[in-house]
């Protein structure tokens, strides 16, 4: 995979150097390159950055990230603060642990809210919204944080939008997936609409044509 990738993919060679893979009967470890740190080690508690700074960098993430998945047909999967960087050599934000990019999102146990809209196990065969929705709860929580200075909790966030009167887009999706996988998938068609939504809201927010 990381091989594949590295050849497509001229960034990730920043990470993952060649052979970056070592196996060892069923372990395998990983070599990753320090490309830098994470927003809370880079940002100073109390300090908040421009809108437009983190708007121009996710949109660079967004894009290469889904470029990625549209040339390799590999799946990232676990899109997260807990897995971003900021290259401060580059001055881009960028994603680690692609070794465990998957064609198909591997199925994951869900137990808070956070979670299940991250990983909606209805989603995992839609591989561009599977993505494409954990990217649009990734800059909404770092908006939240790191230019509102407010705390994100993804069991109470709302998108509401005063100036259209639009509803509650993340909380529909949440309420969707906060129920047991058989009703899930008899409201497939809705969660997927839902999830839609929080995207194309996102997109907007980041000047998607």
């Amino acid at each position: 995979l990381l091989t594949d990738l590295e050849t497509l993919v001229g960034d990730l060679a920043f990470t993952y150097p060649i052979n970056a893979i070592s196996w060892k009967d069923d372990v395998y470890a990983v070599l990753m390159m320090d490309r830098g740190k994470h927003l809370c080690d880079v940002i100073p508690t109390g300090k908040l950055i421009a809108g437009d700074e983190l708007i121009k960098k996710f949109k660079v993430l967004w894009e290469d990230t889904t470029w990625i998945q549209k040339e390799t047909d590999y799946v990232h999967g676990d899109i997260g603060e807990h897995n971003l960087l900021h290259d401060g050599e580059r001055d881009k934000y960028c994603l680690i642990d692609w070794d465990e990019a998957a064609i198909t999102p591997h199925s994951r146990s869900t137990i808070n809210d956070d979670e299940r809209m991250r990983h909606p196990e209805v989603l995992r065969f839609d591989h561009l919204l599977y993505t494409e929705v954990q990217l649009a709860l990734l800059y909404f929580r770092l908006k939240c944080q790191y230019c509102d200075g407010n705390k994100w909790d993804p069991s109470t966030a709302k998108l509401d939008d005063a100036d259209t009167g639009d509803e509650d887009t993340l909380g529909k999706y949440r309420m969707l997936l906060n129920t047991e996988v058989a009703i899930q998938k008899a409201e497939k068609k809705a969660i997927k609409t839902a999830a839609e939504a929080v995207v194309q809201r996102a997109k907007a927010q980041l000047n998607f044509d």
